[in-house]
């Protein structure tokens, strides 16, 4: 009998989600915890309302870039769930530390690359173009944690992993991203009921409190669904393409199976 050890499975999308849920509740205090650390900050930034436009350009940044490690730090977290069943919230974050350089240089192009593809999303050929190309690039950070690669390599190495299976990885991501649109519109439900029951105008104190916590919820929740979600993708691309097992993923996580 296969030792079940050194064997990651194929799956397919009810697989996926099924085990994506059970990852975030298996450790969704601990999760939720990562995920805090950077976004509460960073959505405080967000109530700055003065500064003109460079301040909004600056704090647009910072939250994204707050983002981006808190998806890194889920990502490390979804490979440490594997191989010690625990979630170690420092090593995590020690891991985006060390990547630090190359996931900030990777949000940056990915930032760009969105920002364009909103941009033209009025012109059908060039939004077409970029979702084809977000599609490609969508494993990029998952390069970078878990295989130490630097931005270019990385957006190298997810097209590799993409490519043959674009309409499956597309269809995928649509998916996904439609379940975290209705999640996100459930969490923020009772905060928006409870906004207008308070404030009907929008303009009270509270009112604006009752949204800041909406925002910042979801900000929390959400997220690491979505990194469980892709990085059990990369995982699997990689099971189909290269074999793909948990003694690769030891070595590349930085521990070695006992």
């Amino acid at each position: 009998m296969e030792d079940h050890r050194n064997s990651l499975p194929a799956r397919g999308l009810g697989d996926l989600l099924n085990e994506t849920f059970a990852i975030y509740g298996k450790h969704f205090r601990r999760l939720l915890a990562l995920v805090a650390i950077v976004q509460v900050p960073a959505s405080l930034l967000t109530l700055i309302t003065s500064g003109g436009m460079a301040t909004f350009v600056i704090v647009g940044l910072l939250t994204a870039l707050a983002g981006a490690c808190a998806y890194a730090g889920v990502v490390f977290a979804v490979g440490q769930h594997y191989l010690t069943g625990e979630v170690d919230i420092s090593a995590c974050y020690a891991r985006v530390w060390g990547r630090i350089a190359s996931l900030l240089t990777l949000a940056v192009v990915l930032a760009v690359v969105t920002g364009l593809g909103l941009l033209l999303a009025v012109i059908v050929v060039p939004a077409i173009v970029m979702i084809v190309v977000m599609v490609y690039w969508s494993l990029s950070s998952q390069a970078v944690v878990v295989e130490g690669r630097k931005p270019l390599d990385a957006l190298k190495r997810s097209f590799h992993l993409v490519q043959g299976n674009w309409w499956r990885v597309f269809g995928i991501t649509v998916v996904l991203l439609l379940v975290l649109l209705g999640l996100g519109l459930v969490l923020a439900a009772p905060f928006a009921l409870a906004s207008r029951l308070v404030a009907p105008d929008g303009n009270t104190v509270s009112g604006t409190a009752f949204e800041y916590l909406s925002g910042l919820i979801v900000a929390v929740a959400v997220p690491p669904l979505l990194a469980i979600a892709t990085t059990l993708l990369y995982y699997d691309l990689r099971v189909r393409k290269e074999n793909y097992d948990f003694n690769a993923l030891s070595r590349e996580m930085g521990r070695a199976l006992v």
